[in-house]
């Protein structure tokens, strides 16, 4: 319902699909700002302020303007000798998505610009991504796009559907050249699809309907796409990287979501290999080296992977006999011991994997992955391309018998060496930055972990026993994305819980000059309730330290808390919790004293699974969702960190209040967090936070993670609580967000809190807030169309919240203006009461009548994918006030800028879509009308001033378009007034639109000659007109 705005940001023309908040302006200009000069950005702003679709239009603005210079020849914005080159990578940094080829250019060389810079999105997960498309959507921008995701995600065969892996039934089906959608990609490669703005779902129905690939397309696509979407892992992981063939050289990076980008970059950086996995992929080498008679290709790889395992195996021994000391975790089920410096070294020497072997096994895997490439695009029964002669003293080679080593082998090959390359040749001190772990874990009989089953020493569990791995810990973020970021243009990252900055910048090794640390969109006085309370009703401390959450005391005083907090709020409610073990130990507690009955009486309880996969947890969220829509309001119990923490959105009733129970801290005697701690307390000198300041960092990020689960947009309100006393201190308070911190109040008592929390929902209650967070109409095929989508879902509330916001327009005023404007209208136009028809009383029933019939043709106008501004042009005569206001008109849209509510009432009715707004205001006319709403002014022509200057002159459609609901059918009407001033031929209209245009634009609000005309502001008239003259084109 917005109306695009361009704005002169940079330099750059950015225009936006409504007019932009403060924050939206501030984050368009950092974007550019970090495009320009090839900088990095650090930029925060809450939920709900609208920084994707600002990161959207800015940057594509900037890329859309970097195109047009390179177009005309002009220098680049960003010339090389406006910064000096970056530095050098370290030997072995990736470029191409791998690592330096020969030959390529010298690092540091001054970039020659032939193309813009591509757009890399990229966000945690799938479903993010999908979020981030319909923001696409709502812009004007159509940049030829691609989505990266894996063949789970696209593959529509119904063959590798049906299998157990879908990645290697495909193989079989690529190998056997019988997966029909793969041989028809090629065709649709150039069908300009990738223009269209698409997500996941999209493409796979419409790669189904042309028989093609669409994992392939998007492959495909990616290549030449301005901007292409993607989880942080297929950017962050440089094996992912390598392995898809990503270019992230001189591109534009943008990470959504990213307060987890440390963890992220250290994961990408590490690897696990149990005892198993080795010995299966040692195997797959040597029946290579056996059948495939090239043992100079699998030889080396077989031999390093089988001294590997023998180096697990002397390490069991080492175990059983008390040669080394083997660290207890997680009571007994898994058992670690960790090497770093130079023990670290030689261990990796023992293994054959140390910097003198790397280079070697590098070019070893290269071979057989070129091998294993042959064998697939064979034909052969086995896939087996023709080997090449056996070598001196091998036994003869027979190709019917040659071997595929898989994709899994190659790929766990892979991530091994390249994984050391990163530790031996990218780490400026690999031996510092990363840890050598041997551990051994307890497994179930189906190969689950021992505390699935009994927490017991030793294999006595039929069929369980301990397996034994080996680890590679990277504990430096800097390793991996240092190189990534300087292989960038620039890279941004953003999310709402990236502060502190400082922090963020120090363990990622990069620098970020560009920085923004945005405040909320939301009246925070008025629509959030932001409070410590450190005291149960029964006046129990509530204290979250380790040594309390174990007492009955501390358990019975949150259940209380909890009982008498989910009373007063209404609808929905979410509780975190710090862990899994507290959430089901608080469980088991209120379930024995009978509190969790009281719960449930109060609102239907549902639990974030801690298993199940995707699948439960959607099944858990319907069940949460409907309670909440049926009015029944529900109470969520979670945990930071968990499935239900980040990326999901509870916006409006399904969360008034988000209720966090202690402090998220990672598990403290976890060996990796403890390893951390210990290497950044070592590395203050290189600028790294404290061990301890870091581990605060990890627990405030997932709780103000938590905490944005509320207030989700800029009408949006509830109660942040923190139960914990921990949070009266300042230093805790200063590790919380800045839009909360400004807010928090420490209560004094449990009591006080509960009368202040019951003042504040009573008054939103009553008062909910009016100026509601813009939404556009969805957006158009591309810059220039004019198709206004209907229907979708309202993020912003239900009929019952939409009628108390049309209570609060001036209904009957306008009812009566508009009115009086269409009954002028037809006096002017000659037309009698006798030419209407014996069924209406007076003129005046005729005029109430034609304002109906104007909402009733918008909504089939809607529903013909017509806008409404071809409806306002149209329909000579102007539309009444509330369908003005529903279209997203201001003040100024209406005659002489008199009519400031109507504007209002249009940012109050914008989380509704126009297909929903427009029956129900027609039924708030019809009641004023009918006396059942507030009464009219008493008279009803207004004065001869205001018939002059009312631009809300109603209107009665083209004769061949039946109006539907609204009486004024009959062919009287019609033919005495349409016939008259409506174009009789496409030409006529033609002509008739174009100079309507001129006259609308340079005269607008002025009474025309011959009728009334469309009476908006110049903008919206001019836009209608041109809009109109289009439906004749």
């Amino acid at each position: 319902m917005g109306t695009p705005t361009q704005y002169k940001i940079g330099g750059c023309d950015v225009v936006f699909p409504h007019q932009a908040y403060g924050v939206q302006l501030s984050f368009m200009n950092k974007c550019v700002q970090s495009l320009e000069g090839g900088r990095n950005a650090l930029l925060e702003a809450p939920t709900g302020s609208g920084k994707t679709l600002s990161l959207l239009c800015s940057s594509l603005a900037w890329q859309q303007r970097e195109k047009k210079r390179i177009e005309d020849g002009l220098p680049s914005a960003y010339p090389p000798s406006a910064a000096p080159p970056p530095e050098a990578p370290a030997p072995g940094l990736a470029t191409e998505g791998g690592f330096l080829d020969p030959g390529s250019e010298a690092p540091g060389a001054p970039p020659v610009r032939r193309t813009a810079p591509k757009v890399f999105y990229s966000t945690r997960t799938h479903s993010q991504i999908a979020q981030v498309v319909a923001e696409l959507r709502r812009s004007s921008y159509r940049p030829r796009m691609a989505i990266l995701a894996s063949k789970k995600h696209y593959c529509v065969n119904k063959f590798a559907l049906s299998k157990p892996s879908i990645e290697e039934a495909c193989d079989e089906l690529l190998k056997e050249g019988q997966c029909s959608y793969f041989k028809g990609t090629q065709a649709v490669v150039s069908s300009g699809y990738s223009s269209r703005v698409h997500d996941i779902e999209e493409l796979r129905s419409f790669a189904r309907g042309q028989r093609a690939c669409p994992y392939f397309l998007a492959s495909k696509w990616s290549k030449e796409a301005d901007m292409v979407f993607s989880p942080y892992s297929y950017l962050v992981d440089p094996v992912i990287r390598r392995a898809l063939d990503i270019s992230v050289e001189g591109n534009m990076l943008v990470f959504d979501e990213a307060h987890n980008m440390e963890d992220v970059a250290r994961e990408a950086a590490s690897m696990h290999l149990p005892a198993p996995e080795v010995l299966e992929i040692q195997t797959s080498f040597a029946r290579a080296v056996a059948m495939n008679g090239k043992p100079e290709v699998y030889a080396p790889l077989a031999d390093a992977l089988l001294r590997l395992h023998e180096w697990l195996v002397a390490r069991e021994a080492d175990v059983a006999q008390g040669v080394i000391r083997i660290q207890k975790q997680n009571r007994f089920e898994k058992e670690e011991v960790v090497w770093q410096g130079p023990q670290l070294l030689a261990h990796l020497k023992d293994m054959a994997l140390g910097a003198d072997a790397v280079e070697a096994l590098w070019v070893a895997y290269q071979a057989a992955r070129a091998e294993e490439e042959a064998m697939q695009q064979s034909r052969g029964p086995q896939g087996a391309s023709a080997p090449g002669p056996a070598a001196p003293g091998a036994p003869p080679v027979i190709a019917e018998l040659a071997v595929r080593v898989g994709g899994k082998a190659l790929g766990q090959t892979s991530r091994l060496i390249q994984i050391l390359k990163l530790l031996h040749e990218v780490s400026t001190d690999g031996s510092r930055d990363f840890r050598l772990v041997f551990s051994r874990t307890f497994m179930g009989a189906e190969g689950r972990r021992g505390g699935a089953l009994r927490f017991r020493r030793g294999g006595d569990e039929a069929g369980s026993q301990w397996v034994s791995a080996v680890s590679l810990w990277c504990l430096n973020p800097e390793v991996v994305f240092k190189s990534l970021s300087e292989l960038a243009h620039s890279t941004v990252l953003t999310s709402g819980t990236l502060a502190p900055l400082e922090g963020f910048a120090s363990e990622l090794g990069t620098p970020f000059d560009v920085r923004l640390e945005a405040p909320h969109v939301v009246d925070m006085a008025r629509q959030v309730w932001a409070g410590v309370i450190g005291m149960a009703p029964c006046r129990t401390q509530l204290n979250g330290v380790f040594r309390n959450v174990s007492t009955e005391a501390y358990q019975d005083g949150v259940g209380a808390s909890v009982l008498a907090l989910v009373g007063i709020v209404p609808d929905g409610v979410l509780l975190f919790f710090p862990s899994y073990s507290l959430l089901e130990r608080l469980t088991q507690r209120w379930q024995t004293t009978g509190l969790w009955k009281r719960l449930a009486s109060a609102k239907p309880i549902v639990t974030e699974p801690r298993g199940g996969g995707p699948e439960a947890l959607a099944e858990v969220m319907k069940s949460y969702y409907d309670g909440v829509a049926a009015g029944k309001g529900g109470l969520f119990m979670a945990v930071c960190r968990g499935k239900v923490s980040e990326g999901l959105d509870f916006a409006d009733a399904n969360a008034r209040a988000v209720i966090i129970v202690g402090l998220p801290y990672p598990a403290a005697y976890d060996k990796q967090v403890l390893e951390k701690k210990a290497y950044n307390d070592a590395g203050r000198a290189r600028g790294l936070l404290s061990g301890s300041a870091w581990y605060s960092q990890q627990a405030f990020r997932a709780l103000n993670q938590a905490i944005g689960r509320c207030i989700r947009h800029r009408a949006d309100w509830g109660a942040i609580v923190l139960l914990d006393s921990r949070f009266e201190a300042p230093a805790n308070q200063r590790g919380l967000s800045r839009w909360v911190r400004g807010s928090l109040t420490v209560q004094p008592s449990f009591d006080a809190a509960l009368g202040s929390l019951r003042a504040f929902f009573e008054r939103l209650a009553s008062s909910p807030p009016l100026t509601l967070r813009p939404k556009p109409d969805p957006a158009t095929p591309g810059p220039g169309a004019a198709k206004q989508e209907a229907g979708g879902c309202a993020e912003g509330g239900g009929a019952q919240d939409m009628g108390a916001v049309l209570a609060r327009a001036p209904l009957p005023r306008w009812v009566s203006a508009d009115t009086a404007s269409f009954l002028a209208f037809l006096e002017a136009s000659g037309c009698t009461l006798a030419a209407v028809g014996a069924r209406y009383a007076s003129l005046e029933a005729v005029a109430q009548d034609a304002v109906l019939d104007c909402f009733a043709a918008a909504s089939e106008w809607l529903g013909d994918g017509k806008t409404l501004e071809q409806l306002a042009a149209v329909w000579k005569p102007c539309l009444p006030r509330g369908l003005l206001a529903a279209m997203g008109a201001g003040d100024a849209d209406v005659a002489g800028g008199q009519e400031a509510d109507v504007a209002a009432l249009a940012r109050a009715l914008q989380p509704w879509t126009l297909a929903e707004v427009i029956p129900a205001m027609r039924q708030a006319y019809q009641q004023v009308m009918e006396g059942q709403g507030p009464a009219l002014p008493g008279a009803m022509l207004p004065s001869p001033d205001l018939a002059q200057q009312s631009s809300v002159s109603p209107a009665l459609g083209q004769p061949s378009t039946p109006l539907g609901q609204g009486p004024l059918q009959g062919p009287p009407v019609k033919a005495s007034l349409i016939s008259a001033y409506f174009p009789s031929s496409a030409e006529q209209g033609k002509r008739y639109m174009r100079s309507k245009a001129a006259a609308q634009a340079g005269a607008a609000g002025q009474q025309q000659k011959g009728g009334p005309g469309f009476q908006g502001s110049a903008t919206l008239a001019a836009r209608s007109a041109a809009a109109a003259a289009s439906l004749y084109e």
